[in-house]
């Protein structure tokens, strides 16, 4: 049986503990250390090997970023059932698996420890109902937020290398006319015949929403694969520069890491 140095204290009134865990994969090293479903199946197994533990079931988010909690559906709602006092323990892979940004983490865990709740992270094998763990999750959060930051710095500038010889790989999943055949961007006839019959009805002076019925009339499809098309559905064809030849990067960027939030380019970058 895996030992796990919970201290929660047993219930006055003799019931069993109400346990839950926690599991995250947000990259292709995530999956390599230990998948979504590996991790659900073992904290499944060891929590009800428990005699004095209720299983409360394993919360999981996958293919989400650490780096903020504002997305993780499935975090915010373990943490509110804890909150209301349904859950006594949580259990976590790793204090990286529970967060990649101090301030949430730290946040999450003081809030969570101010209702009685323990969350005990297996690797570090810290305990945070433990007066002495708050040095140790303090320096374990600061190493988990600077390892996500550097991988966030090595992707930018793998891309801004490729940028600066002129090699770009677009997103085709959603745009229509283009795919890729290995590393070649080639031409798809079948809906390259939408992208041009939109800018020749443009050209003609037709409106917007004109094109957009029209488009519906015809049975074509976005590049979302809808049948229904809006004038948005138009614009964005015909102010995509790659149409014309042309691959503008960093129209937008990162405001903060921690935040995700994209801003428009203004010149801050090339």
């Amino acid at each position: 049986m895996t030992t796990f140095n919970t201290k929660h204290p047993i219930p006055a009134d003799g019931r069993k503990l109400n346990v839950c865990a926690y599991a995250r994969v947000s990259s292709d090293k995530d999956l390599a250390e230990m998948s979504l479903e590996t991790q659900i199946q073992f904290y499944t197994t060891e929590i009800l090997k428990r005699d004095d533990w209720e299983y409360c079931g394993v919360y999981a988010d996958e293919g989400i970023t650490g780096t903020s909690i504002a997305n993780r559906e499935n975090f915010i709602k373990m943490v509110n059932k804890a909150l209301h006092g349904f859950i006594d323990i949580i259990l976590v892979k790793s204090i990286s698996r529970f967060g990649r940004n101090i301030t949430d983490v730290i946040s999450a865990i003081n809030e969570l420890r101010k209702n009685g709740v323990e969350v005990y992270f297996e690797k570090e094998n810290i305990s945070t109902l433990d007066n002495s763990s708050t040095i140790a999750l303090n320096l374990y959060a600061k190493l988990a937020e600077q390892e996500a930051k550097n991988v966030s710095e090595n992707v930018l500038w793998s891309v801004e290398k490729r940028m600066k010889k002129g090699r770009y790989r677009i997103p085709v999943e959603e745009m229509l006319g283009y795919a890729y055949d290995g590393d070649n961007l080639v031409i798809i006839e079948q809906e390259a015949k939408v992208v041009r019959e939109i800018f020749d009805m443009y050209v003609e002076g037709l409106s917007i929403s004109y094109i957009a019925k029209e488009m519906e009339k015809r049975g074509y499809k976005t590049g979302m694969g809808k049948t229904q098309w809006g004038n948005k559905s138009v614009t964005t064809i015909l102010c995509n520069e790659k149409y014309v030849g042309d691959c503008l990067l960093h129209k937008t960027m990162q405001k903060h890491m921690s935040s995700r939030t994209q801003i428009v380019n203004r010149g801050e970058k090339d």
